[in-house]
């Protein structure tokens, strides 16, 4: 199965550029502060909130998300 993965480095790239603080993010996301915090650390992965979250600040999917293909030996069904 695939697993969709942040790329927190370009996301904290566009913060940034925009001047936004994890506080600001986490607002424009309607999201907590901790969650953001664990997302931008690696120790949350992306759920449905988060990615919503993502077009809610205006920042596009395509941008700061990348779907990872399952490699050979994962439990992907064929």
């Amino acid at each position: 199965m695939a697993t969709i993965q942040i790329h927190v480095e370009r996301l904290r790239t566009m913060m940034k550029e925009r001047g936004w603080t994890e506080r600001e993010l986490a607002q424009a996301m309607d999201i907590s502060i901790p969650y953001l915090n664990r997302l931008l650390n690696g120790q949350r992965g992306l759920g449905a909130h988060a990615l919503a979250g993502l077009r809610l600040a205006g920042i596009a999917w395509d941008a700061v998300v990348e779907i990872v293909p399952s490699t050979a030996g994962d439990d992907a069904t064929e």
